[in-house]
């Protein structure tokens, strides 16, 4: 938790569920909610959808704009942004120092400790080596023109807050103006209404600012039910208690594979 100046949980008051969890991560590393130092963010809830796909797509983007507006205007260092879903690894302890020390000696703007390889892409693919990740002792910090998915675990240094903001800021007015803003700008798939998209389109708009990827992955998203796209499974009201169980099960399952056997997540 002393890498970062300050982080910010994103949680809707409402999912009582999710702040347990995120509870339950962070005391896995024997952190904690801290006020001043690591905090629950109350999601945005739009009245409309302004031309984003839905209500939820959009309080996730503003919700992460906020926070950087709030960064910015604490003339924070930098600032660490968590979704509340979120399952850190447990190598995450093991790396930390080495992590510290690695972004202490580099010009970064934004970190993704923990992401997604975007659609048909592998792990492989961005750490541009044979074998995937990095061991799981050590730790790199990877530059890679790949688009990525997720911003369930990021960092953002001072020196990018302006830039970052003014460009989500002018997207989100683009969007909300033209939902076809994607065809109009020949973005191809990639639609600027969902974060992690913007920050690629952000990336690609700016290739002077310095954006990594953390070698080992150091985190992902726990199954639970999502605010932003309801899956069929969550229709099933009945049997919540069941879904819930099963997805806590299977998160806990992963994270143990992640740890004994970290060649099946290099891939």
């Amino acid at each position: 938790e002393d890498i970062f100046a300050k982080t910010y949980i994103i949680n809707l008051p409402e999912r009582l569920d999710r702040k347990r969890g995120i509870e339950r991560e962070l005391k896995g590393i024997g952190s904690g909610l801290t006020p001043g130092k690591i905090e629950l963010f109350p999601g945005v809830k739009p009245e409309d959808t302004k031309g984003f796909p839905t209500k939820g797509v959009l309080g996730c983007y503003l919700s992460h704009l906020e926070i950087l507006k709030e960064a910015r205007d604490q003339n924070l260092e930098n600032v660490l942004v968590i979704e509340d879903d979120l399952a850190i690894s447990k190598r995450f302890n093991r790396i930390a120092k080495q992590l510290s020390s690695r972004l202490e000696s580099l010009e970064w703007g934004i970190v993704f400790l923990g992401f997604f390889p975007y659609k048909g892409l592998k792990l492989v693919d961005y750490y541009q080596s044979s074998s995937g990740q990095a061991e799981s002792s050590k730790i790199s910090l990877i530059s890679s023109n790949y688009p990525t998915q997720g911003t369930h675990f990021y960092a953002v240094n001072h020196k990018a807050y302006d830039r970052v903001i003014e460009f989500l800021e002018d997207l989100l007015e683009q969007r909300s103006n033209n939902p076809d803003l994607r065809e109009k700008l020949d973005l191809g798939e990639f639609d600027p209404a969902y974060i992690d998209t913007a920050y690629f389109l952000f990336k690609v708009k700016n290739p002077d600012i310095n954006i990594f990827n953390v070698s080992p992955n150091l985190g992902w998203q726990r199954d639970t039910r999502s605010d932003v796209t309801l899956s069929k499974v969550d229709n099933l009201s009945r049997f919540s208690c069941v879904i819930a169980a099963y997805r806590a099960a299977k998160s806990e399952a992963k994270k143990y594979l992640e740890f004994v056997s970290p060649s099946l997540f290099s891939r």
